[in-house]
């Protein structure tokens, strides 16, 4: 081969090289994760998405449809709108005590059903006249016994069934319902469907402290959740996760302090007293419906049978938070061994 050949056949290899190099570099970045984070106010709360995929066309399109999951929850599992399928139930005519509802919130209500069972009614959905009772402003007075009496004579589980084929309910006359306690983690859990479902590699939903995980981060390691402290700014500690869902239940979210006493939101069924003991309560189980319906049921029980409830029950793991308003202890259930990392701050 002659010299101007060699040159030739050198330059044709090198074009070939830089060829090649740039395809796989191209490759490479196409692979490359892309992120996308959305916020809107939904729920009550700031709903966070953040989703990651190296197909930034699906992104897009997927956290929209997340949005609308969460948006149709909003619209008819709230007791606050006129139009919603709660509101419905709660302003059915005088001896109506069967109704036709809707789908999801036939099915927020049966999965109620069955938490309020396997935790005594710890959590139950017809404490909505103990709710209204309550009110966590400056200066506002309490509620008098006889008031919570009352209340209390209307509340009750079992005053309600829902037919598991027709979805009938079927309500005692007095019953009125509320679902914050559960509705925004199903709200979550129909989010992560919609990603799922559209392919996205991984992705955090956040509704105000309700959290579900999809797939693991970019570096292949766990997810880190920060936990809230509970009477401080900062956190109290990090939780190292892979799938799953995250929700806490604390005395701190809605309250008021009324004679050096704290008054907070999270009532005992059975009292209609806020619960005591507990200053906060998370949850790690797979469905964000159950952690968020779960950190009330166990904030309720208390420190001792609430924790017992947690490490009998498969799936389901717990931090909570002892005290007043100091904090005493912090109890970590046997499955978060290693996996919770306290602030050094605190």
């Amino acid at each position: 081969m002659n010299a101007s050949r060699t040159r030739t056949a050198w330059q044709i290899a090198a074009v070939v090289l830089i060829v090649v190099l740039m395809v796989i570099f191209a490759v490479r970045k196409a692979n490359e994760p892309k992120t996308l984070t959305e916020h809107k106010l939904l729920m009550g709360t700031i709903v966070k998405i953040t989703a990651i995929d190296p197909d930034e066309r699906i992104l897009q399109g997927a956290i929209d449809e997340a949005f609308a999951a969460i948006a149709h929850l909003d619209s008819v599992a709230t007791r606050f709108s006129p139009r919603s399928a709660v509101e419905a139930i709660n302003s059915r005519s005088p001896g109506e005590e069967r109704l036709y509802i809707d789908l999801d919130v036939s099915t927020i209500i049966c999965r109620s059903q069955a938490i309020s069972l396997m935790t005594d009614g710890a959590f139950d959905v017809t404490v909505a006249p103990l709710i209204d009772l309550w009110v966590f402003d400056e200066g506002a007075d309490l509620p008098s016994d006889t008031e919570i009496r009352e209340a209390l004579s209307t509340v009750g589980y079992g005053r309600i069934r829902l037919h598991p084929t027709t979805g009938a309910l079927t309500l005692a006359t007095d019953v009125h319902i509320d679902l914050d306690g559960i509705a925004k983690g199903r709200a979550v859990d129909k989010a992560y469907d919609r990603l799922r479902i559209a392919g996205v590699d991984a992705a955090v939903i956040d509704a105000g402290g309700d959290v579900r995980m999809l797939g693991l981060p970019p570096d292949g390691e766990s997810w880190r959740v920060g936990l809230k402290h509970p009477r401080r700014d900062g956190l109290l500690g990090v939780l190292s996760l892979g799938n799953g869902s995250v929700a806490t239940s604390g005395d701190y979210q809605r309250f008021m302090i009324k004679d050096g006493v704290r008054y907070h939101h999270i009532l005992d069924p059975s009292t209609g007293l806020p619960a005591r003991g507990i200053v906060s309560v998370t949850i790690v189980t797979e469905r964000c419906e159950d952690a968020d319906a779960l950190a009330t049921a166990v904030f309720v029980l208390g420190a001792r049978r609430g924790m017992r409830f947690v490490e009998r029950t498969d799936g389901v793991e717990a931090v909570i938070v002892t005290g007043s308003e100091e904090i005493e202890e912090i109890l970590i259930s046997s499955g978060l061994d290693g996996r919770f990392e306290r602030s050094e701050l605190d």
